[in-house]
C-alpha cells in the first residue's frame, strides 16, 4: 500500500496492530513518514528476494514486499546484518543506514505491540550501521567565517546578473538557514522589505510556513538582487544561461541550488560543501547566541532534538560555558 494514499487517521488505526504503521505514525512530518516508508519498502523487497523472511511460511513465499505487509516481527539479527552488508556493496552508507534506522523503529514498535520479545529486539538493535553514514558519526561540516566570506566574494566577483543571484542564494543558505528545496521554492511575493530587514516567508517540511528575517549583509544582497530581478510575480530565483544571462520567470530546482553553491565553493577555493552544511552552520552559530527553541523556530525544526543534531561546534561550546563559570579562589 502506498503511504501517499493514506490519511493520518487511517495510518493511526493500522498502528494498533501493525508495527510498521506504528513506527511511521510516530514520525513528526509527512515527508519523514513517506521517506521512511520507501526505505521499508526497499528492505522488504531485498528480504523477499533473498527469502530471509521465508522462515515459518507454509508453501511458497507469500508476503507482498512492502512496508505494510512484510512480517517484520519474524525478523532476526542475522538477517538484518546480511541485509545491511549486502546493501552496502551497492548503495551509499547514508542510504543503507537510513534503512537500518527504519528497521530499528519497526522492531521497537513490534516489541511495544507484543509481537517480538525483548531479547530478539535487543539483538537487532546491536547491528552496527555501515561505516561513514549518519547513524555512525556526524554528517556534514561547519563552514567557518573566512570560508563564508570567500564564497560571497566569489559571487560578487562575477559582474553578471548571475553573480547577484548567486550571492542572494548564498544569503538564503547562510544566514537564512534555508534548505535547498526551500530556496528553490521561494516566490517574489514571499519577500517583504521591512525597514532594514528583508523577511522571507518560507514553505518548509510538512507545508509549514515560517518567517525568516535577514539583516545586515544578507538583507543587502537580497535587495540588490531584487533590483536586478524586478517585482514581477513568480520564482524569486531564475535559471541561468551561458555568459551569466538569466531566464526570468523560469525557476530553479533544489539540485540546481546545490550546484550553484558547489560551483561557488570551487571558485572560492573552499573545501567541498553543500547547502545543508551552511544550514548546519546557522544552527551552530545560532546556538552560540540564543536558546535551542529559538534556533529551531528559525530553521523550521519540529523538535529541538533535531536542532541539536545540527550542532557542529564541537568542544567550542563547552569551552565557552567553562570560561563563564567561576569560583572565588586566589592562588597563593
Amino acid at each position: 500500500m502506498s503511504l501517499a494514499s493514506l490519511e493520518i487517521d487511517d495510518l493511526a488505526t493500522m498502528a494498533l496492530d501493525r508495527p510498521a504503521a506504528a513506527y511511521l505514525v510516530s514520525l513528526s512530518s509527512p515527508l519523514s513518514r513517506y521517506q521512511m516508508s520507501k526505505r521499508l519498502d526497499k528492505a522488504a523487497r531485498e528480504l523477499q528476494m533473498s527469502k530471509r523472511l521465508d522462515k515459518g511460511c507454509s508453501g511458497p513465499f507469500l508476503y507482498r514486499a512492502s512496508w505494510d505487509t512484510a512480517p517484520w516481527c519474524r525478523l532476526e539479527a542475522g538477517q538484518v546484518q546480511e541485509l545491511t552488508t549486502g546493501l552496502a556493496g551497492r548503495y551509499s552508507a547514508s542510504y543503507v543506514n537510513t534503512i537500518l534506522m527504519a528497521i530499528r523503529g519497526v522492531v521497537r514498535a513490534s516489541n511495544d505491540l507484543g509481537l517480538m520479545d525483548a531479547e530478539a529486539m535487543a539483538l537487532i538493535l546491536r547491528v552496527k550501521p555501515v561505516a561513514g553514514g549518519p547513524v555512525q558519526g556526524v554528517a556534514g561540516r561547519y563552514v567557518a567565517a573566512p570560508e563564508r566570506d570567500r564564497l560571497m566574494q566569489a559571487a560578487l566577483d562575477d559582474p553578471t546578473d548571475a553573480g547577484r543571484r548567486d550571492g542572494a542564494i548564498l544569503a538564503c543558505a547562510y544566514p537564512g538557514g534555508l534548505r535547498r528545496s526551500e530556496i528553490a521554492g521561494l516566490q517574489r511575493e514571499d519577500v517583504v522589505l521591512d525597514g532594514d530587514l528583508v523577511v522571507l516567508t518560507v514553505l518548509g517540511k510538512g507545508r509549514k510556513k515560517r518567517r525568516v528575517p535577514l539583516d545586515g549583509g544578507g538583507a543587502h544582497v537580497l535587495r540588490d538582487w531584487l533590483v536586478v530581478r524586478g517585482s514581477a510575480p513568480g520564482p524569486l530565483f531564475c535559471r541561468g544561461l551561458r555568459f551569466g544571462h538569466l531566464v526570468m520567470g523560469s525557476g530553479l530546482t533544489p539540485k540546481s541550488v546545490g550546484g550553484i553553491i558547489g560551483r561557488l565553493a570551487v571558485r572560492a577555493g573552499v573545501k567541498k560543501l553543500t547547502p545543508h552544511d551552511l544550514r548546519r552552520t546557522v544552527a551552530s552559530d545560532g546556538l552560540d547566541r540564543t536558546d535551542a527553541v529559538t534556533v529551531a523556530r528559525l530553521l523550521g525544526h519540529a523538535s529541538t532534538q533535531t536542532t541539536a543534531k545540527y550542532d557542529r561546534r564541537g568542544d567550542r561550546a563547552v569551552l565557552k560555558v567553562a570560561a563563564g563559570l567561576a569560583i572565588a579562589y586566589e592562588r597563593s
